[in-house]
């Protein structure tokens, strides 16, 4: 996750638009398969089997985004084929 907000920082120019969505700590897969880090969990089946997925409260989305201004971050609630609720942060920000 750093690696990867580290590489946006990088590449954008000063005031460059970053437009990223995080999985929220209430979705429903929260806390499903292995540990690998804090909020971070490898995914044990269905089509994500061995995928790395981590989920952010607000305050660790906030954390994640020292290096941004948050123009706009906003949870995003939506329902899945199964009935199951996934949750997200939608997040707009600008480069420092």
């Amino acid at each position: 996750m750093l690696k990867a907000l580290d590489e946006a920082v990088r590449v954008l120019k000063p005031s460059g638009l970053f437009v990223a969505t995080l999985i929220f700590t209430k979705a429903w897969k929260y806390g499903l398969g292995q540990q690998v880090e804090h909020n971070t969990f490898i995914q044990p089946e269905e089509l994500e089997v061995g995928v790395a997925h981590h989920y952010a409260d607000e305050r660790d989305a906030l954390d994640l985004m020292t290096d941004f201004a948050i123009q706009s971050l906003d949870q995003n609630e939506s329902s899945t084929i199964d009935d199951r609720v996934d949750h997200h942060w939608e997040i707009v920000a600008m480069r420092r």
